[in-house]
């Protein structure tokens, strides 16, 4: 297998480097095993540099060795932008290995709103697993940005327009989900996003790592940690919780 292993497949007489079968001149190969090798990506069987496939009629009276044709498996940074929607990559035949993540949390709306948090991290993923991926978007006038953020509110009594929402959380998973409905055991890394503006302009904390930092001003709002929500400052609308920025 010129390096890969062969795994059982019917017809086929051992496994690993090498197998055998017995085949006729003038008829089909018919079956032939799929091997793998770690780092590569297999191309299919050769004779004589020749490509041979099922189909291939057999025009060798003596004993002979397929050989294995494999292509390294290089895979570039891939990058997904803010797009509203669950995106995913599926690791192809021949690429299982580490791969490094890196999450960045969206930004939280006004001039002054908080940056999101950066979140990286090593994966060890098989072919054919994939990782589902959702950008937090940032935070706009009243409204929170995708993936979480909280919406913008407004102090009763204020003549002010309403505050800024916060940035979205950023996070790869396991499952085809939000933040707020994936298991925690189905989080690969997860990046929370910056606070909003308030309504004075006052700034919005940061994401921060493994801490959010806390907003400005008499109503900013403190970070969530790893294993906490963050707090609300004044009288709420709406509570922060897991995968949701309050309001």
């Amino acid at each position: 297998a010129n390096g890969g292993s062969i795994p059982s497949t019917s017809g086929w007489t051992g496994t690993g480097n090498t197998a055998t079968k017995t085949v006729t001149y003038g008829n089909e190969y018919g079956t032939l095993p799929t091997p793998t090798k770690s780092g590569y990506i297999f191309n299919g069987w050769r004779l004589y540099g020749v490509p041979v496939d099922s189909s291939t009629i057999v025009n060798e009276s003596a004993d002979h060795t397929l050989v294995a044709d494999w292509t390294t498996c290089v895979f570039n940074t891939q990058t997904f932008s803010a797009t509203s929607s669950i995106q995913s990559w599926t690791v192809p035949a021949g690429c299982a290995g580490t791969y490094k993540l890196e999450a960045y949390g969206g930004k939280g709306g006004g001039t002054n709103g908080g940056y999101g948090g950066y979140s990286t991290g090593n994966v060890n993923l098989a072919v054919g697993d994939t990782i589902y991926i959702a950008v937090g978007g940032a935070g706009a006038r009243n409204a929170g940005g995708y993936n979480g953020g909280g919406d913008g509110t407004k102090v009763a009594g204020s003549v002010n327009p309403s505050a800024y929402g916060g940035g979205g959380a950023t996070h790869f998973g396991k499952t085809q989900n939000l933040l707020k409905d994936t298991a925690v055991e189905d989080v690969y890394i997860v990046a929370g996003g910056g606070g909003g503006a308030s309504e004075d302009g006052d700034a919005g904390g940061v994401g921060g790592g493994e801490e959010g930092g806390t907003g400005a001003g008499n109503y900013g709002g403190g970070g969530g940690t790893q294993t906490t929500r963050g707090n609300n400052r004044g009288t709420p609308k709406v509570a922060s919780a897991y995968g949701l920025g309050g309001s």
